[in-house]
């Protein structure tokens, strides 16, 4: 079966005002899937109330699943709910454990993913992981990050697959300028700093203004702050410079998630899974 019609843009720009230098105009297809990565399921009436909310119709929805079903990104469960595919529930899970890693004490070393056989091409699960991690490629087929990540047994595994090898001690006679140029720090401090005057101005006397009518502008914002946050490369101070913005971001997101929660569970039956990124 073909591909039922064209993913519907979500275009309106007052939706996105402030957050065009880190999210893009999404169509109703992701927006269904970043609401999956908040909730990992939902009831089809819930996605219909958000489809109303943003003006789309129930068509939408209906056309918006055929399409999210025939690429494995969510499937329907026995009792009648929609759930993440296996692969986007294991991407989901691994952004999770990535947002939840604590920095730790730098000891000046850095990890090194590598080639033994140069005709060893990365496996998915390999790319994924240098994806989430951060990882840089500092020479042709040499992949670098500070080593001051817990990196999971499974992932070392995955990372020292055949025809590859990873080197955790590996030192740079000039690390700021190697962290530098293959990761911008400042940059992302920069457009963190700018989405918190995007939160600053939805705060209303009683908190954030999460009216109904706000709903669909309130969502957008959850989203490009998620995102932006799983962006940050978690680089050990002395490579990053400033790191009171990162953690300021951290803890704001978190509070505008616990406020938005109640109201998202309440219009559109969308219920939140735990903060285990916290």
């Amino acid at each position: 079966m073909g591909v039922i019609g064209v993913p519907k843009g979500i275009a309106d720009p007052v939706l996105y005002q402030g957050l065009e230098d880190v999210l893009w105009p999404l169509t109703f297809d992701q927006l269904i899937v970043s609401a999956l990565f908040q909730s990992t399921e939902a009831e089809h009436g819930s996605l219909v109330s958000l489809a109303r909310s943003f003006g789309e119709s129930d068509e939408t929805v209906e056309k918006a699943l055929a399409r999210l079903v025939e690429i494995d990104a969510v499937f329907l469960d026995r009792y009648g709910s929609i759930q993440l595919g296996t692969r986007y529930r294991d991407i989901y899970r691994r952004q999770l454990s990535s947002l939840g890693r604590r920095v730790g004490v730098w000891n000046g070393t850095w990890l090194c993913v590598s080639p033994t056989d140069p005709t060893a091409g990365l496996r998915e699960d390999v790319q994924e992981i240098i994806r989430l991690d951060k990882f840089r490629e500092h020479t042709a087929g040499a992949w670098i990050r500070p080593n001051n990540l817990a990196v999971t047994r499974d992932d070392l595994r995955a990372l020292q697959s055949p025809g590859w090898k990873l080197t955790d001690d590996v030192t740079f006679a000039t690390p700021r300028s190697i962290a530098t140029e293959l990761w911008d720090a400042a940059g992302w401090r920069d457009d963190a700093s700018a989405l918190l005057d995007v939160l600053e101005g939805l705060q209303a006397d009683d908190g954030y203004d999460v009216s109904e009518q706000n709903l669909p502008r309130v969502l957008i914002i959850g989203i490009a702050l998620f995102k932006h946050l799983a962006a940050n490369s978690q680089l050990p101070p002395a490579l990053a410079g400033e790191s009171r913005v990162v953690a300021k971001f951290h803890a704001r997101l978190l509070n505008f998630r616990a406020a938005i929660r109640p109201v998202v569970q309440d219009v559109h039956g969308l219920q939140f899974s735990p903060d285990d990124f916290a």
